[in-house]
């Protein structure tokens, strides 16, 4: 089968993108630009942009069965951009299928719908385009609903909140630590252990799946509808905040109710 793979350059793609080679796939990779990073040799790459009507693609190869639509915008700030590019770049991309006769979609969407930020609510719209365009241009359609998608040491990246919430944490941490370093360079004080408490239920859970089984299942699925890939066993909050803060050298607490300062 010949697929276009939109959000080539992200960390999902890069799990997603062996596996489908080695099942003996075509696979055409859409990126921003040129990448410069190392990419599997068979892969063939396309630079385009899903905002872009065609989806900026000069030159479309003919023959593709498939575009799987991993290409999608995390970010709980800047909302304008989260619709541009999650509701109005699956538009183009449904329009690019139609005038290229493009049977089949797998459309990448989330298994949260609880409509607590834009990117939920972007998501869910997304979905609604994709199964109008299904009723009425005849596509075969996949619809994958993913937990939160964390990586792992060989492709350590996140699209999704709990890489954000550690990576301020450990930007956090740097700048204290520097700022630490000098205090007690100039005073001699025995090193500290940083602590960071934060406002949760310590028993709640948290559904992460790692970024291999996600990739995994979507490269052996091969049939329509709706797939939730999620964790059926999720760690607590308080193991997750724990092995985060093993990972950074951090005593890192949730608990139910703090003050500011203790």
């Amino acid at each position: 089968m010949a697929i276009l793979l939109t959000g080539a350059g992200g960390f999902l793609a890069k799990a997603l993108i062996p596996c489908l080679l080695e099942r003996g796939n075509k696979v055409y990779g859409l990126y921003h630009k040129p990448p410069r990073q190392h990419i599997p040799h068979r892969l063939l790459v396309l630079v385009g942009d899903i905002t872009k009507e065609g989806l900026g693609v000069e030159n479309c190869p003919s023959g593709i069965d498939a575009i799987y639509h991993l290409a999608a915008r995390v970010d709980l700030t800047d909302n304008k951009k989260v619709w541009e590019a999650n509701v109005d770049g699956t538009k183009n991309v449904l329009s690019f299928m139609k005038h290229h006769n493009i049977p089949r979609l797998l459309f990448m969407s989330t298994a949260y719908n609880q409509h607590r930020n834009n990117y939920e609510v972007s998501k869910e719209q997304a979905e609604r385009d994709v199964l109008s365009a299904r009723a009425t241009q005849g596509l075969k359609v996949c619809i994958i609903k993913p937990s939160i998608i964390i990586g792992s040491k060989e492709n350590p990246g996140t699209d999704q909140t709990i890489n954000h919430v550690a990576l301020t944490i450990a930007k956090v941490y740097s700048r204290v630590q520097a700022a630490r370093k000098k205090v007690q360079d100039t005073l001699a004080l025995p090193p500290l252990e940083l602590g960071f408490r934060v406002k949760g239920k310590p028993q709640a859970t948290l559904n992460v799946i790692p970024v291999g089984v996600v990739a995994y299942e979507i490269a052996h699925l091969d049939g329509e509808g709706t797939f939730y890939i999620t964790n059926p066993k999720p760690p607590l909050l308080r193991d997750v905040a724990s092995e985060i803060g093993d990972a950074l050298g951090l005593n890192i607490q949730i608990v139910k109710e703090f003050r500011s300062y203790p």
